[in-house]
């Protein structure tokens, strides 16, 4: 019986696991949608009518700065640590990492 709740906490965990990849594609595609449905929200408004003429030259454009607005703020995460502190606090939440954690610092103990 143990073995069988083992092996599908493995599967759940598995599927769990393929489920998030999924979703980080499914990401992707909503980013690009969201571009589109915006550029084309915008030909509604007056003031845009002057600069995006078609939603095609509007994609074209705000395509290239949405990328390089989402890559600059990757980098700022990166530089500034944000996602290294947020892995680190979510690890320490986390009663395995803590477990691997104490018995790393006692076998340095032991060590010294």
């Amino acid at each position: 019986m143990k073995e069988q709740l083992r092996k599908a906490r493995e599967n759940i965990v598995k599927w769990k696991i393929y489920i998030d990849r999924a979703r980080m594609y499914i990401n992707y595609i909503n980013f690009f949608m969201i571009i589109f449905l915006f550029v084309d929200t915008l030909k509604n408004y007056e003031f845009s009518k002057n600069w995006i003429p078609n939603s095609t030259t509007g994609i074209l454009i705000l395509l290239p700065l949405f990328l390089l607005v989402s890559i600059v703020l990757g980098y700022l995460d990166t530089k500034l640590g944000i996602r290294s502190e947020e892995a680190k606090q979510t690890t320490t939440e986390n009663p395995i990492m803590n477990e691997i954690r104490e018995r790393l610092e006692r076998i340095e103990r032991k060590l010294k």
